[in-house]
């Protein structure tokens, strides 16, 4: 007689471990940008050297992306004052 065996049927999931990520400050968004590069898409063009506003101009968005790959920099410098007689 041949022995009898037994097979387990299913296979038992392995248990999920859920990973909590912290969530990044935001840092706030740049007023003002000036490029380091010049790039351009299919509307505009954005010189070397100019800066640009960031809710006018460009978006929050693309303004963080291009000062995170270095292609831009947050342009801190005053604005001159108007003149006054």
């Amino acid at each position: 007689m041949a022995k009898k065996t037994k097979t387990k049927v299913g296979i038992k999931a392995k248990a999920v471990e859920v990973v909590k990520v912290k969530a990044e400050k935001e840092t706030p968004a740049p007023k003002r940008i000036r490029m380091l590069m010049s790039l351009a898409n299919k509307d505009s063009s954005f010189t070397m050297g100019h800066s640009y506003d960031v809710p006018k101009e460009i978006s929050v968005n693309t303004a963080r992306n291009w000062i995170a790959c270095r292609a831009a920099e947050e342009d801190k410098s005053l604005d001159v004052p108007k003149e006054t007689k």
